[in-house]
């Protein structure tokens, strides 16, 4: 999407967890919004539980 400008909306849910394994081992990057920011992509990082926000 950030490679071809597409207009896409991604939602993550980050449970700290991907196919078993904890995000810390499998990722060297701790924020997942910082992946998307690295792709020259939007983000925005909200707190799921506060859908006022």
């Amino acid at each position: 999407a950030g490679v071809w400008n597409l207009p896409l909306l991604w939602i993550c849910e980050n449970n700290q967890y991907g196919m078993g394994t904890a995000v810390n081992r499998a990722s060297a990057v701790p924020e997942m919004i910082d992946k998307a920011l690295a792709y020259g992509m939007k983000g925005e990082q909200v707190n799921g539980m506060n859908v006022i926000e």
